[in-house]
């Protein structure tokens, strides 16, 4: 399997007005393969109570791993841990991975 950017495909289409499916099949073959962006893995660390003085009350934030940035989240702590990936710069907050996996 390989990725091709499908919005280009798309346009490409119908510029070339691909009517036929051995027109299709061609298209497909001379889209260019993309490359994936490597995934980060990270996990949420320094649980601690903040204060928000907009809403004059503490909550409990945690930080991601990678990014060091507080999550957006400003709720239950449970609900925190439970996010699959940080708002801020995408890594998958589902735990440390090798690179092997």
């Amino acid at each position: 399997m390989r990725l091709i950017d499908a919005e280009e495909l798309t346009e490409m289409a119908w510029r070339e007005r691909v009517d036929t499916r051995e027109r299709i099949v061609n298209l497909i073959a001379r889209q260019p393969t993309i490359k994936a962006k490597p995934v980060k893995y990270g996990h949420w660390y320094d649980n601690t109570y903040r204060y928000i003085g907009e809403l004059d009350a503490y909550f409990i934030q945690a930080c991601c791993s990678c990014c060091n940035r507080y999550s957006d989240k400003l709720d239950q702590y449970t609900k925190i841990m439970s996010n699959e990936t940080c708002s801020h710069c995408g890594a998958d907050m589902r735990g440390e991975q090798n690179e092997n996996n």
